[in-house]
């Protein structure tokens, strides 16, 4: 979540579009997601979503200070090198692109290939 009058809102609703990297540094390895930040500014939601502990960030409460935001990916990259999924090399493109999975319209995950990437 976040507070409803950052510039992070105004840049959300501007272009939903967004990217969340985790990294594993001792693997080496990372996933990137990308995707859209969808908000949810109804007050039930933002009830719903509340967690007490963020209270410290948030005194106003679920109520007026707090803005919740789900991240829904459409792609993902992964690369763990000690765990044998490198990046891989793309000849046509003299370029190096990592396994990516997309998300279809059904909302399962496949396997694309470089070039779709």
């Amino acid at each position: 979540g976040t507070n409803p009058r950052s510039s992070k809102v105004r840049e959300l609703l501007a272009n939903p579009r967004c990217g969340l990297m985790f990294v594993d540094a001792a693997g080496p390895a990372y996933v990137f997601a990308s995707g859209r930040m969808a908000l949810h500014p109804a007050l039930e939601e933002r009830r719903r979503r509340w967690v007490d502990s963020w209270a410290l960030f948030y005194p106003e409460g679920p109520d007026m200070g707090f803005l919740p935001l789900e991240f829904v990916p459409d792609t993902l990259q992964v690369v763990s090198v000690g765990d044998g999924v490198p990046g891989a090399a793309v000849p046509e493109a003299s370029s190096w692109a990592p396994p990516t999975l997309a998300r279809t319209k059904d909302g399962r995950w496949r396997l694309v290939s470089p070039q779709e990437s």
